[in-house]
């Protein structure tokens, strides 16, 4: 199977699920980042972008958000092929993933290669944050309202048809 971004963004999304109540992929922030997947947990988001070339990697670090601190997430992590990025090459503040195929039954592996430093919210990140979740309720709202709503097969008794 190739390794593509796609398959990276839901192996992000699994690994985020086991610790997060709320996980999005490809949600717009105000800062125009878009990270491939966010988790949320009471005060801590985690942010994983997903790289499956080296020249992607090197293009992420010259992002401003990147460069000026204001990307949302106070835990960043980057999830590669295994061997694509090493140990000197992650970013100060970044953790690095690397995930490889298996023929386990959950098929691939994660491996925590350089852990994410906490990063303490200011005040621009945890804004950025709280409005990505309404954005994110939202859709989930406008979604629900165009769901039609199941019968139980109960239907009201028409007239004159008392026994």
């Amino acid at each position: 199977m190739e390794i593509t971004h796609a398959v990276l963004v839901r192996v992000a999304t699994v690994w985020l699920q086991q610790n997060h109540t709320v996980v999005a992929t490809e949600i717009t922030t105000a800062v125009n980042e878009i990270p491939d997947a966010i988790g949320f947990k009471n005060y801590e988001t985690t942010v994983v972008e997903c790289k499956t070339s080296k020249t992607d990697f090197i293009r992420n670090s010259k992002k401003t958000h990147e460069r000026g601190g204001y990307g949302v997430g106070n835990k960043r992590w980057f999830l590669v092929p295994k061997g694509l990025v090493s140990v000197d090459e992650v970013p100060e503040g970044w953790g690095l993933l690397e995930y490889r195929e298996s023929g386990h039954v959950r098929g691939y592996y994660i491996k925590i290669i350089v852990a994410a430093p906490r990063q303490e919210g200011d005040f621009v990140r945890l804004r950025q944050e709280r409005l990505m979740l309404i954005s994110i309720a939202r859709r989930a709202l406008e979604a629900v309202s165009q769901v039609k709503p199941l019968t139980l097969g109960c239907e009201e008794e028409e007239e004159g048809t008392n026994e």
